[in-house]
């Protein structure tokens, strides 16, 4: 005869195991599909070959000033994809990110630093919460030739041109054209900022217009027209 203590404790673990087992099923608990809270992905190059050591960065849209006053897309999580090109980040609870993978520069030793490869792609819903990226595939960057129009007569160095979602920013040139090099491929928000005088990184600068977007192709120079701005 199976003593009492014994007889409660193997029907406690059998509904226990029942009841995780239906949230599995049901696939509503997001405390069970991702009980820590990460997101995995694989990001490869151009060629198929993993991407070995590339960096993986996750960006707010929201623009701040980096050291000496050069403005940046906000980098949230800054990590590495493993020897196998796996990689994992924290779940960022949040409506709208980016997801940046750059090339290692030393996967491929003697490769030109403006030829390694890139990936960058917007996520407005946030990331997946169910913890799986899938697979990326990087490429080769392009590059935005502008004409910057305006009839703004505020110093050129506190105005910067770039692309949303990166670090990639110029100072609005004094004359036209303007070049922005090494752009991730795809649909690109090319914008105007205005950063404070005192250049400091806690320093918020002001998005004082979305110049264009267009499609950035990989390898080329994508040439993006007159960028006309004329301030209110």
């Amino acid at each position: 005869m199976i003593p009492v203590r014994r007889w409660l404790a193997a029907l406690l673990t059998l509904l226990l195991a029942e009841c995780i087992t239906d949230d599995r099923h049901a696939g509503t608990s997001t405390s069970v599909t991702n009980p820590v809270g990460m997101v995995t992905g694989l990001a490869i190059l151009k060629d198929g070959t993993v991407a070995a050591g590339a960096r993986i960065l996750v960006r707010m849209p929201a623009i701040r000033a980096m050291a000496g006053g050069t403005p940046a897309s906000m980098v949230v999580t800054d990590t590495v994809a493993d020897s196998a090109g796996k990689f994992t980040v924290p779940l960022v609870f949040m409506q709208d990110c980016y997801l940046e993978i750059r090339e290692a520069p030393g996967q491929r030793p003697g490769r030109a630093s403006d030829s390694l490869e890139i990936f960058l792609r917007r996520w407005p819903d946030g990331l997946p919460l169910d913890g799986k990226f899938g697979t990326f595939r990087l490429a080769t960057a392009g590059d935005i030739l502008g004409h910057y129009l305006t009839a703004d007569t505020t110093a050129a160095a506190k105005r910067w041109i770039g692309v949303r979602g990166t670090d990639n920013f110029i100072p609005v040139p004094d004359t036209t054209p303007f070049s922005l090099k090494g752009v991730p491929a795809g649909l690109r928000e090319l914008v105007e900022v205005e950063v404070p005088e005192t250049g400091s990184s806690a320093a918020s600068p002001t998005v004082r217009d979305t110049l264009n977007s267009g499609t950035v192709e990989s390898g080329i120079v994508n040439d993006f027209g007159p960028v006309l701005y004329q301030r209110d």
